[in-house]
């Protein structure tokens, strides 16, 4: 499958069927992860014992069924770029379980983190989960009624981005892998700036909002080919490696 329709068929899913990840997807999913953790310092785990987590429905608000997987983000406390970095890596991830026939969701509060099986290093901490499994072919009531609400808040495609003259091209593939990023409630809080040659991207200062951010530039960097710097203003450099 080519990045583009990885991304137009990612969307979250909060279902999930008894059947158990195939081995060999087990496999891929744990060499990406290695590579990951080597490449952005994080300790990204896959959870295969993970329903304790989402069994409480005062966490989980009813909103999932059937989670007995995920991927807990878990990095250094300490360091400044970590939410960045959870989303920048975290939806290659994501990318990754999509093109297995997989589906995930990105969970930053509804779920019981105290009851969340992996493990936390000393001077670490956990930023988040992305429950990933087989899910039924067609939604649940309850994803449709998710999905229309989200739906609801999307932007505008103009507002997600800014320009001082007209950009290449390949601006406009990374801006069309951008509007298939998700993001938190669907607030798309993010914005790619094009000025005096230069692209970067920035967002307001909330924390959740540089998970945003990751995932925003690393749609941006597959989708126009090239890698995006980390950080507030972190500039896009093209033809370099993604990940």
């Amino acid at each position: 499958m080519e990045v583009s329709d990885i991304m137009r068929a990612r969307t979250s899913r909060r279902s999930y069927t008894s059947s158990p990840i195939p081995k060999d997807s087990i496999e891929k999913l744990q060499d990406t992860i290695e590579y990951l953790n080597r490449k952005s310092g994080l300790h990204i785990q896959l959870v295969l014992d993970g329903e304790a987590a989402f069994k409480s429905f005062k966490k989980t608000y009813g909103m999932f069924s059937g989670v007995k997987h995920y991927f807990a983000m878990v990095g250094n406390s300490s360091d400044p770029l970590l939410h960045e970095k959870v989303g920048y890596y975290g939806e290659y991830l994501v990318l990754v379980a999509t093109e297995l026939g997989l589906g995930t969701c990105w969970v930053g509060s509804s779920y019981d983190a105290q009851n969340c099986n992996c493990e936390i290093l000393a001077g670490e901490q956990l930023v988040c989960v992305i429950t990933v499994g087989k899910s039924p072919e067609s939604l649940s009531s309850r994803e449709r009624l998710v999905l229309s609400m989200v739906k609801e808040k999307s932007k505008k495609y103009d507002e997600l981005y800014q320009y001082d003259k007209q950009p290449p091209e390949w601006f406009w593939d990374g801006m069309k892998a951008v509007e298939l990023a998700p993001s938190a409630r669907n607030r798309q809080p993010v914005q790619i700036i094009y000025y005096n040659d230069v692209i970067y991207a920035t967002t307001g200062q909330f924390q959740y909002n540089k998970i945003d951010m990751g995932i925003a530039k690393l749609h941006f960097a597959l989708g126009a080919g090239g890698r995006f710097e980390l950080g507030e203003h972190g500039r896009f450099y093209k033809d370099e490696e993604t990940v």
